[in-house]
């Protein structure tokens, strides 16, 4: 659940959505929200870029390079600023970019943003339950074997 939700394009969310989808799968809400740290610095460009090409494939949308999103990103959020001051009147808003924004960068990236997460998460989850079930085990048996030698301590050291 974390690892889908840090393919979303919903900043500073991604621990909430994460909780969330882990509570309604039934899932460990702890484990899905250290799945969100997958996202970061270094993974998140890669995430960005991946997510919005494949989107924009999918939409039959020209593609964006990437200096041009960049560009688009600054203009949206001097856009969002300004539209913001404007609700308190202070300023002409331009809603049109923040609306060309949505279609053309936020949109794509949610569908293909979605899509990749799916696909990652269902591949590490098949990856890395083995190997938590594994230590979990292995885990449960170092308690079994703690807990069988502080018992035969207090039976005076007595099989039986």
């Amino acid at each position: 659940c974390g690892i889908f939700a840090c393919f979303l394009p919903i900043f500073g969310f991604h621990f909430l959505i994460a909780a969330i989808l882990a509570y309604l799968v039934n899932g460990n809400i702890v484990a899905a929200i250290f799945g969100t740290f997958f996202g970061n610095p270094v993974t998140f460009p890669l995430i960005a870029s991946f997510s919005i090409n494949l989107g924009q494939r999918l939409l039959g949308q020209e593609l964006i390079e990437v200096e041009s999103l960049l560009e688009k990103c600054v203009k949206f959020f001097d856009a969002l600023w300004r539209g913001f001051k404007a609700i308190f009147g202070y300023g002409k808003s331009d809603w049109k970019l923040v609306f060309d924004f949505a279609s053309e960068i936020f949109f794509p990236y949610l569908v293909g943003g979605f899509l990749l997460g799916f696909v990652t998460a269902l591949t590490s989850y098949v990856v890395l339950r083995p190997m938590i079930l594994a230590y979990q085990i292995r885990r449960r048996n170092r308690k079994l074997r703690k807990l069988k030698i502080k018992r035969k301590v207090f039976q005076g050291g007595k099989d039986g």
